[in-house]
Parts: C-alpha cells; sequence; structure tokens
C-alpha cells in the first residue's frame, strides 16, 4: 500500500523581511463614533499577502505561520493607519469540547463542519484609544 501522488508541491513559508511598511505607527486617537469609519481590507493580492505576512511575523508573540487549510485574510485600518490583521481558516477536523458543546452526531459534524471556521486573530501592537 502505498500513498497518492501529491496533488501540489510544498513550499515552505519565507522569512518575513521587514519594511517601512509594517514600521510601528503613532497612536490612534479617536472618538467610539469614528470607529464607525474602520475598514475591513480583505488580503487579495500578493502584495497585501506579503504585508499581512510581515505584519504578522513583526507583531505577534508567536511570529508568522501560514493559515492552514481554506483561510481568508484582512487588514483592519483607520484612515491610512493599520490597526490589526485578523485571519479565519479552516476550522479543526475534530474538538472534543467543541463538538460535545454542539451535541452535535459524528455524520452531523461531518455534514456541518463547513460552516465552523477557526478565528486565527493576529493583533498588531498599534494601540488604539477610545474616549
Amino acid at each position: 500500500m502505498s500513498l497518492p501522488a501529491p496533488t501540489h508541491s510544498y513550499t515552505p513559508a519565507r522569512v518575513a523581511v521587514f519594511t517601512a511598511a509594517s514600521d510601528p505607527q503613532p497612536e490612534v486617537r479617536a472618538s467610539n463614533s469614528d470607529m464607525a469609519s474602520l475598514m475591513l481590507h480583505r488580503v487579495s493580492t500578493a502584495t497585501d499577502s506579503k504585508l499581512w505576512n510581515e505584519l504578522v511575523a513583526r507583531y505577534h508573540y508567536l511570529g508568522y505561520r501560514p493559515l492552514p487549510g481554506a483561510q481568508i485574510r484582512y487588514i483592519v485600518k483607520h484612515g491610512d493607519a493599520l490597526l490589526a490583521t485578523l485571519g479565519f481558516s479552516a476550522a479543526a477536523w475534530k474538538v472534543a469540547a467543541r463538538d460535545s458543546w454542539i451535541g452535535w452526531t459524528p455524520d452531523e459534524r461531518t455534514a456541518h463542519l463547513h460552516f465552523v471556521v477557526n478565528n486565527a486573530s493576529y493583533p498588531n501592537k498599534n494601540k488604539i484609544q477610545t474616549f
């Protein structure tokens, strides 16, 4: 018995090169009503992806690691200020505590797991104060 041939080649994660784009920024001071202007910018280009990876590598205490499986990533902005990175990836196949809390059977988990996402948010260390 042997494993099937791979469907794609593995490319190891590159080491992020820090650029001025991810340099620490001034603190953002805004009222709560100003927070309505927060923008979620979906990572959809190679340039966006490099910036997202760089921000996570620079500011997340665990550094950068590629998200597993299906994923969607965002950069949160207030005007031109970068505030945070958010990443959502496919849910783990089996998590006893989650599966017990939801109360689904193995067949129900198989049928509905695609509705569950893993929040792998990576906060930026830039500070924001509201008043």
